[in-house]
């Protein structure tokens, strides 16, 4: 028969459970950090584009004929119809976005007081050395050569 018993004390495996627990925690926050700035980049792009559109045909005559995407759709407008509505939208999506900012940065503080209570250092990858990166770019990113 072959028995294999571990060594470590039972403390020492619950460590290791309440270590791994830490660490997912701590993982699973920074990911809903990256989710909640992948959304406020993509927030960002739809003010730019509806900035981009009123900027444009703001100064056309109202009568003037313009299409709309809505639903998927593409609808026939006029201009006096369409730029009340994006400038509407607009609106929205700026609130949209000052609200996406204070999750942030409250996500943000939430991962950077988990990270300081349960002491946790984040290793820095040294993608320039591995890549072959010039030094200086090594030196830009905080990594020291």
């Amino acid at each position: 028969f072959l028995v294999s018993f571990s060594c470590e004390p039972k403390h020492a495996k619950m460590q290791n459970i309440a270590e791994t627990y830490i660490l997912q925690e701590f993982q699973k926050k920074r990911e809903e950090l990256q989710q909640y700035n992948i959304k406020r980049l993509e927030v960002e792009d739809e003010v730019r584009d509806h900035q981009r559109v009123i900027e444009t045909i703001q100064d056309l005559e109202p009568e003037r004929k313009c299409f709309r995407l809505v639903g998927g759709v593409l609808v026939e407008r006029t201009v006096g119809e369409v730029l009340p509505a994006l400038k509407t939208s607009l609106e929205g999506l700026l609130k949209v976005l000052d609200s996406l900012q204070h999750q942030i940065e409250a996500k943000a503080k939430d991962v950077e007081e988990f990270q300081q209570q349960n002491k946790i250092r984040v290793r820095q990858q040294q993608e320039g050395a591995a890549s072959g990166a010039a030094p200086s770019d090594a030196k830009a990113s905080g990594v020291l050569v």
